[in-house]
């Protein structure tokens, strides 16, 4: 969880934040490195990687299109491997997908109003025995956690908060890059019901009313 605040953090100041500060992204990406997260590392060489090769590529900067631009796919592409195979070999990352499993099992049950708020009794009849040997009440990721608890309903204010910022992004790169990298944290971190997550959906409805209001 520390990662994840970190991330985002990091995400939202170093793509968004028009006051640039190499001081502070060189601190953000040693301490998410010191937390020897999988998912934080590799947050910060997707967005490090979009920032430096892709953010200002054109067909006038020819040399990052056909040179640059294939290394750092190939570069991502290893680095990437390497840590989801790593983790997918530790009892953490089995826990993860267990948890995608037993989740999407849950969901079918009540798929449009979901369960009621945190009922893991139903999550648990479907995780295997590992699993609960290991946390009964844990979870590891946000999207089979809201579709759970409130179905297709509940995991709608998500879906538009996400395609909001989307189509925001339109006309901002970095802003579409930073939605999509929150998104592979929905994905693959537990912060649904966080103030983070909460903060994130008030400020789109914010903007909407903003917007309309204009």
């Amino acid at each position: 969880m520390y990662s994840l605040n970190l991330s985002i953090a990091f995400l939202l100041d170093y793509l968004i934040n028009e006051d640039r500060s190499k001081f502070r992204y060189i601190v953000y990406i040693i301490t998410i490195i010191s937390t020897i997260s999988t998912t934080g590392i590799l947050l910060v060489s997707l967005a490090v990687t979009y920032k430096l090769v892709f953010s200002n590529m054109s067909r006038s900067n020819l040399t990052k299109v056909i040179v640059i631009a294939p290394v750092a796919i190939f570069f991502l592409y290893f680095i990437s491997n390497k840590l989801i195979s790593q983790k997918l070999e530790t009892a953490s990352g089995s826990t993860r997908m267990d948890d995608y499993i037993a989740g999407f099992k849950a969901w079918r049950i009540h798929p449009i109003f979901g369960s009621g708020f945190n009922n893991i009794e139903l999550r648990q009849q479907f995780s295997s025995s590992v699993r609960l040997s290991r946390s009964a009440t844990g979870f590891t990721n946000s999207i089979m956690s809201v579709l759970i608890n409130g179905g297709l309903y509940f995991f709608a204010t998500y879906l538009y908060t996400f395609y909001y910022w989307i189509k925001k992004g339109i006309a901002n790169r970095n802003i579409t890059v930073a939605i999509y990298l929150i998104i592979y944290l929905f994905l693959t971190t537990t912060f649904e019901n966080t103030a983070v997550m909460l903060a994130i959906i008030a400020y789109t409805i914010a903007n909407m009313i903003k917007g309309n209001q204009d």
